[in-house]
């Protein structure tokens, strides 16, 4: 490509990519949680579909190193 061509990245057009994106990650982690089969029956409060789901708080790792850093995840 030269230079004429070339897009110019600007923040405004990373952060507007990026919203873009969110959508479509949401949704991906979504499925990938089940939480659409968990939310199937209807509506639920974040303690039921956390306890349909197994995902318990007092289960998490209690370190206090961001999980991208420690082991224990």
């Amino acid at each position: 490509m030269s230079a004429e061509t070339d897009p110019i990245w600007t923040a405004e057009s990373v952060l507007e990519l990026a919203r873009g994106y969110q959508p479509a990650a949401i949704l991906a982690a979504a499925a990938d949680l089940d939480l659409f089969t968990a939310l199937a029956p209807g509506p639920r409060s974040v303690g039921q579909l956390a306890g349909s789901l197994g995902a318990n708080r007092a289960d998490w790792p209690s370190c206090s190193t961001p999980w991208w850093r420690c082991g224990c995840w």
